[in-house]
């Protein structure tokens, strides 16, 4: 899923049989991209690196994404609540995905940890179906590209996060809400570590409005030693490696100006939380 203003939005297809029993209503509206993105075209190049193995596509939207996997040799499942297509497998990215622990050599969930009000859930679900030595890849707008940060001073919104867009839906509802849940590279970080990952890879897309290419060479490098003052100076001293790495990869071009943000993780542990009181 992706709302974006060039995101294409299709109601549910009510002859699709729904496994769950909670049927989203006929006015229920899901956003997917028809193109092949750029922000799939890189997942797509690390997918390919990889042996052939058992994949999962979620939210899978309009399926581009599979169709590329299965091309290159991988057994893929694509899950999503959108119903566009009967091979999907019908899955609510805000509960417990229906899959066993550790069934997926890779999970791949593109444009969607936006979309869900508690991010660190599904997170958690990405990493439990992925196996141990598994890689998962997760994209989300880059609210600190740039562009983004020059939204936010100007306006104090960031890009593709508006409270104007969000739709008004019932606890609980089988529908898309949008983009409700902003998360950067350092939450990312986080809290994939947190579920048992490493991140082996950051970057990001296209640029977003290049005619201001001027203009953030400039805050970039004003603000070079302010970022690194807050990666290497402020840190903890007992995790100076992780900051390290975390501030090799924030200020690198890609993920600087990427449209979207895109990490990719290593699983090297499993993780169960304690059940919450």
């Amino acid at each position: 899923m992706n709302a974006s203003a060039e995101a294409v939005r299709s109601p549910h297809n009510p002859s699709r049989p729904d496994p769950s029993g909670t049927a989203p209503p006929a006015t229920a509206e899901f956003s997917h991209r028809p193109d092949f993105t750029g922000y799939m075209r890189l997942v797509a190049r690390m997918t390919a690196a990889m042996p052939p193995g058992r994949v999962l596509d979620i939210p899978a939207g309009a399926g581009r994404l599979s169709e590329v996997l299965r091309g290159q040799g991988h057994e893929v499942v694509p899950a999503d609540i959108n119903r566009h297509d009967a091979s999907y497998v019908h899955a609510d990215m805000t509960a417990r995905l229906p899959f066993e622990d550790g069934s997926f050599d890779a999970v791949v969930c593109l444009e969607g940890i936006e979309h869900v009000q508690r991010p660190h859930d599904l997170m958690g679900e990405l990493f439990r179906v992925c196996r141990v030595g598994g890689s998962v890849i997760v994209s989300t707008p880059n609210v600190s590209s740039l562009f983004s940060r020059l939204q936010f001073l100007f306006t104090g919104t960031m890009h593709q996060f508006h409270f104007t867009q969000l739709r008004e839906l019932a606890p609980g509802a089988q529908d898309d809400r949008f983009h409700v849940s902003p998360v950067d590279l350092g939450w990312l970080w986080h809290d994939g570590s947190y579920w048992g990952g490493r991140v082996v890879e950051a970057t990001g897309d296209r640029i977003k409005r290049k005619v201001l290419l001027p203009v953030y060479l400039l805050v970039y490098l004003v603000g070079y030693p302010w970022m690194r003052r807050v990666y290497l100076g402020l840190g903890r001293p007992e995790h100076r490696e992780r900051n390290r790495a975390m501030f090799r990869h924030a200020r690198s071009w890609r993920v600087t100006m990427g449209r979207s943000l895109i990490v990719r993780y290593e699983k090297v542990g499993h993780v169960t939380e304690p059940p919450r009181r």
